[in-house]
């Protein structure tokens, strides 16, 4: 059985499926342990796929001291099910078990009492309960106590509350904070209000449409589906060969799913009976689109690559504009920076936007990445290209230090100039179109770039058949092939230079 098809909640699968687990009965050898080291996995789904494989409760694997387990142990209690049932006067005749351990292993049934009669919000909606008491939730009499006596009176405030607010509390102790932040992760869960990578969602929900398990992801319905462009939304988008190998550019034009209303009708799990691709070449495709998605709704921005949207909000807002396949990796880059800082699985696409835009540590820390040459290239190119108009070069140099501080400037802007992409007069950059030929450089069949590098030299057919020992016919099919393969404006700009009629 797919553990896509179990009924795990979207966060256990998430986790399971960035671990690598596909199939239910891959997960028969684990233990507490094992959940508790994946990645990005919280006690709430430790908890819930545990008792989905029927896993024992070990008291080690709780909040409880050293000091409270050993007396336990000693005693002869190993698991919270031996515990559960132990009153409070049966505590205190245990042996070496002080005031605080009574009290830490009562409070510690309460938070089992309370996760075992959960709450129900199955098909309400964040914006009906929002304003609703806490009340509503029938949490546990002690808990209700402590959220009232800190003026905590409506879900909105209570699913607002982080760990720090938590921690700040009149009256509470460390195991009900981790409670009452458990609760709080598992309500905004249910309510859909938690960050999803938004390429992973279709995947963890294979069966579905992927329009329908994006929006079953979301707490909106009416929302609008885009490509990202640049800074620009389209419903349509030219994937080209910098991004993507030849035969999966061909099966993106085949099945028009480069078209935003067909790509949100795919369902994952059936694209592979579709011209031919296996499961490899599925996930490929479907990743490269997935990751180029934006959501709306009145307009607003409600979700894309927590990354990409970084980007989007910088103070300099050239990022995007940056080639594909660099930016790409730049924003890889960028998330394993992000989850130094924060859980994305515990807060909304909107907290994150907003925190990673204005955390000084995170902004820090990117504008020291280390970058490849090939990346350091393109950076300095787009930013250049995008305010030489507006700034001499000593002002660009100075400014640059906010952009990324590892990269040697003026190296940089050195090689720009000998490979032809700006000149430097007077003071002043000048930014020059890229050649063709640094495009169909990317090509990645050689007889393809070879036959149409002659072609722009004005190599007629029968000399381009001369040189690379071929027909006319396969010389004509190479340089239509090549052209298909490269961005549309460069298509546009070489359809002029040699006069050739290009068939989108």
């Amino acid at each position: 059985m797919l553990i896509s098809e179990t009924n795990l909640s979207v966060r256990s699968r998430n986790a399971l499926n960035k671990a690598g687990y596909i199939r239910t009965d891959e997960l028969k050898n684990l233990t507490r342990d094992d959940l508790a080291n994946l990645s990005n996995i919280g006690t709430k789904s430790i908890d819930e796929i545990a008792e989905f494989l029927k896993l024992p409760y070990e008291t080690n694997k709780v909040t409880l001291s050293i000091r409270s387990q050993n007396a336990l142990a000693k005693a002869g209690y190993y698991t919270i099910e031996e515990i559960k049932n132990l009153t409070e006067k049966e505590l205190r005749n245990i042996q070496n078990l002080g005031e605080k351990s009574i009290q830490e292993i009562l409070s510690l049934k309460t938070q089992n009492n309370f996760i075992n009669d959960a709450y129900e919000l199955n098909s309400l909606s964040y914006h009906k309960i929002k304003n609703g008491s806490i009340e509503t939730l029938k949490l546990d009499n002690e808990l209700n106590v402590i959220l009232k006596n800190n003026n905590i009176q409506t879900i909105e405030v209570l699913l607002e509350l982080k760990k720090s607010d938590l921690k700040k509390f009149r009256g509470v102790n460390a195991p009900q904070v981790l409670v009452l932040k458990d609760i709080i992760n598992g309500l905004r869960d249910e309510l859909k209000l938690n960050y999803q990578g938004i390429a992973d969602i279709p995947f963890s929900n294979p069966q579905l449409q992927v329009k329908e398990a994006i929006i079953n992801s979301l707490p909106y319905k009416d929302v609008e589906f885009y490509f990202r462009n640049g800074f620009k939304l389209k419903k349509t988008i030219d994937i080209t060969c910098n991004e993507a190998k030849e035969s999966d550019i061909k099966k993106i034009k085949e099945l028009e799913i480069n078209k935003i209303e067909n790509l949100i009708k795919i369902i994952p799990s059936n694209i592979k009976n579709l011209k031919g691709m296996n499961e490899k070449s599925t996930s490929r495709v479907l990743k490269l689109l997935l990751n180029k998605l934006v959501i709306t709704y009145n307009n607003d921005i409600v979700l894309e690559g927590i990354s990409y949207n970084f980007f989007r909000n910088h103070h300099y807002n050239f990022w995007l504009n940056i080639e594909d396949n660099i930016l790409y990796s730049l924003t890889c880059k960028v998330d394993d920076v992000i989850k130094k800082y924060v859980n994305v699985n515990y807060h909304s696409f909107k907290e994150l936007s907003y925190f990673i835009s204005h955390n000084t540590e995170i902004i820090k820390e990117i504008e020291g990445l280390e970058l490849s040459k090939q990346e350091a290239n393109e950076l300095v190119y787009s930013y250049l290209k995008n305010y030489s108009t507006k700034m001499n070069y000593k002002y660009l140099k100075e400014k640059f230090e906010k952009v990324n501080n590892k990269i040697n400037f003026v190296e940089i802007v050195n090689n720009l100039i000998d490979e032809g992409l700006v000149t430097l007069e007077d003071g002043k950059i000048v930014t020059l179109k890229k050649p063709v030929l640094y495009y169909a450089k990317r090509l990645k069949s050689e007889n393809q770039f070879e036959a149409l590098k002659y072609r722009l030299k004005n190599y007629t057919l029968q000399e381009i058949e001369d040189k690379l020992g071929l027909t006319r016919e396969r010389a004509r099919q190479l340089i239509k092939q090549g052209l298909n393969n490269l961005p549309s404006n460069v298509r546009e700009r070489i359809r002029m230079l040699i006069g050739l009629k290009i068939t989108n």
